[in-house]
């Protein structure tokens, strides 16, 4: 469920010059609610050799979970928090040993829009950072830079840090082109990763 607030008075940096849509600034708000479902179903195995670990049953479990998000946006300005996983994990067939509690993870995430009063030009840049970091505090960052060319087409690159230590590490460079189409969004993102796994 998400809910919009249009916010009609805005500060005077803000004017039609600079303004790079004719939309009203607003302030937004969302919540979901998911189940996850398992299955296991042991009434058709056929172990060779007895097993006591296999009852020869069909077990169910269903785990509800929800996340939840805040988000504010003007025409050269945006920033939003969110949180997943906010519920405990919960299963009646799995230990925690065998199916680990998933981590509740929190987001942070600000952009400016870049472009010149009082010229008439047709690029727009948007630098942004996107923190990232779950409840045992595992950190990690995305810079991203995207320009756009007539607000339609644009092209970008994101660098990924993980801050878990001292001096951190680098993860990943993600390069992506877009183009927007009567209300739809296309695009292309390739991730080169730099961390050992690959």
């Amino acid at each position: 469920y998400a809910f919009k607030i249009f916010i009609p008075s805005i500060p005077d940096f803000i004017d039609d010059k600079s303004a790079l849509s004719n939309e009203a600034p607003y302030l937004s708000f969302g919540i979901s609610f998911k189940g996850i479902q398992t299955i296991l179903d042991e009434t058709s195995f056929y172990p060779v050799e007895p097993d006591p670990v296999v009852g020869f049953t069909k077990e169910k479990s269903l785990s509800p979970n929800a996340s939840t998000g805040i988000y504010f946006n003007t025409p050269l300005f945006y920033a939003g928090v969110s949180a997943t996983q906010l519920l405990p994990f919960a299963s009646n067939i799995y230990s925690e040993y065998e199916e680990p509690n998933p981590k509740k993870h929190f987001f942070l995430n600000i952009g400016y829009k870049i472009k010149k009063k009082d010229i008439e030009t047709s690029f727009i840049y948007e630098p942004s950072i996107l923190f990232k970091f779950t409840e045992d505090f595992r950190k990690q960052f995305d810079f991203n830079f995207k320009i756009y060319y007539k607000k339609n087409y644009y092209l970008g690159l994101s660098y990924r840090h993980n801050l878990d230590n001292i001096w951190g590490s680098n993860i990943g460079i993600l390069a992506l082109a877009g183009l927007h189409f009567k209300g739809f969004c296309f695009a292309y993102v390739y991730d080169y990763t730099l961390s050992g796994i690959r």
